[in-house]
């Protein structure tokens, strides 16, 4: 099983002033993170693809660290908005020979053994009846999303992410979530695609994902939207670094993760 993984990234210095955020970038974090969770080693990674929507001078030069080989596609300003990056992302790595594709956003931490986890609870699950996987979901409200307290984590004693909680209890790695009848879909941290699933989605959300058939605005709204079904990984293999929108004023929010140490058997 191969996996092609792409990062959407643009930079956060453009825009920040008039959203109130500090210009903080994450994408080099982001590889680190990445590094540090063994995806180099993973015989599953058949290649590793970062896509700007845009940057000033020194963003890519500063942001993107040399761990292995990886292909870096920039964009001047005014770069793509954020429907059409995440889109040409996800159809970077689905002209590919791989078998499925990773669109990671660009704040990121991860598990352990991060893409052979992947691969194995795909080996599990990937023949789930969905359109659209993801290694990141709440099932709570965005104000909801954050662990209570900086000790928790979602395999031990806790007041946050109690749904999630709970189905861990019962022994679920794998939940379906309907799109359409259950609140739609926001957080699209990390989706995953069967191959040809990301080409049918790359072709729906068209040249300009905000216009045509597909009504809703945010990128992973849009994702919602076509997917309907999507088959969600259980605990979270990822958490979210960004405290700072790169699109809008909004809140910082986390994942259910079990923490770094943590790996899918």
């Amino acid at each position: 099983m191969k996996i092609a993984v792409a990062i959407e990234t643009r930079d956060r210095r453009i825009g920040a002033e008039e959203r109130g955020h500090p210009p903080v970038n994450y994408l080099g974090q982001t590889l680190d993170n990445l590094a540090r969770a063994g995806i180099w080693a993973s015989s599953h990674l058949h290649s590793l693809h970062v896509v700007s929507g845009g940057e000033m001078p020194g963003f890519l030069e500063t942001e993107v660290r040399s761990h292995g080989p990886l292909t870096i596609y920039p964009d001047a300003l005014p770069g793509r908005t954020r429907q059409q990056n995440g889109a040409m992302a996800i159809q970077i790595a689905a002209e590919t020979d791989a078998d499925y594709v990773l669109k990671l956003e660009d704040d990121l931490d991860f598990c352990a053994d991060f893409l052979n986890g992947v691969a194995r609870w795909l080996g599990r699950y990937g023949a789930q009846d969905v359109n659209m996987f993801t290694l990141g979901m709440t099932f709570e409200t965005y104000e909801n999303s954050r662990y209570a307290a900086p000790e928790e984590s979602v395999l031990g004693p806790g007041e946050s992410f109690e749904y999630v909680r709970g189905w861990l209890r019962d022994g679920q790695q794998f939940r379906m979530h309907d799109a359409a009848t259950n609140g739609g879909f926001w957080g699209a941290q990390a989706v995953l695609f069967r191959r040809q699933d990301a080409l049918h989605c790359v072709e729906a959300l068209g040249p300009d994902p905000r216009a045509g058939r597909l009504s809703n605005a945010g990128h992973d709204l849009l994702l919602g939207e076509w997917a309907g079904r999507i088959g969600v990984a259980l605990p979270s293999f990822i958490q979210h670094l960004g405290e700072h929108s790169s699109i809008a004023k909004t809140r910082f929010f986390q994942f259910p993760w079990p923490g770094r140490e943590w790996s899918f058997k």
